[in-house]
């Protein structure tokens, strides 16, 4: 018999964690937020993080420049109502 591996669909992280270019929904609010390549690196880390620590953040795609539809959509297989 084959293992199978459970693969994470919409990974979870918080600011402090987010290391990664895309379109990431705030699990409690619905709130959308595009994390542009230039936004990734220690130079941008404290501006972008400020006042937003503790916050869960639910990646939906690696494309920051997701359609809003698009988003919707996945926030609806993530079980998340979208705030926007």
């Amino acid at each position: 018999m084959r293992e199978v591996k459970a693969v994470e669909v919409f990974p979870e992280t918080t600011w402090e964690q987010v290391n990664e270019p895309g379109a990431y929904v705030e699990r409690g609010t619905g709130d959308l937020y595009r994390i542009l390549p230039e936004a990734i690196g220690p130079a941008s880390s404290p501006n972008r993080r400020q006042g937003l620590q503790g916050i869960r953040l639910v990646k939906l795609s690696s494309d920051p420049f997701l359609t809003l539809t698009q988003a919707r959509l996945l926030c609806a297989e993530a079980s998340i109502e979208p705030n926007f």
